[in-house]
């Protein structure tokens, strides 16, 4: 199952947070493949394309939520952007 992990802010709890959440999710469900740009999307390509083909691929959409962050249109673009089902992650 393709999860799509959505973060906002280079170096913010948000990324770091959803860094740990790649790392971890396959360890517990062996079926996820999780997605989070920083670290699937290969330097050079375009990545608009890449993500809204990742986005369409998705089965479910993690989204890395802080204070930060809250207001970022990031944040609410992708999940708009999507058809799967999404879970908001508050830290």
């Amino acid at each position: 199952m393709k999860v799509f992990i959505s973060w906002s802010g280079e170096n913010s709890l948000s990324h770091k947070v959803a860094l740990a959440l790649r790392g971890w999710l396959p360890q517990v469900i062996q079926s996820i493949d999780p997605y989070v740009s920083s670290e699937d999307l290969n330097k050079g390509t375009r990545w608009h394309d890449v993500v809204s083909r990742q986005l369409d691929e998705t089965s479910f959409g993690i989204i890395c939520v802080t204070r930060a962050n809250v207001d970022s249109r990031w944040m609410n673009l992708r999940p708009g952007r999507s058809r799967s089902e999404w879970a908001i992650l508050a830290a």
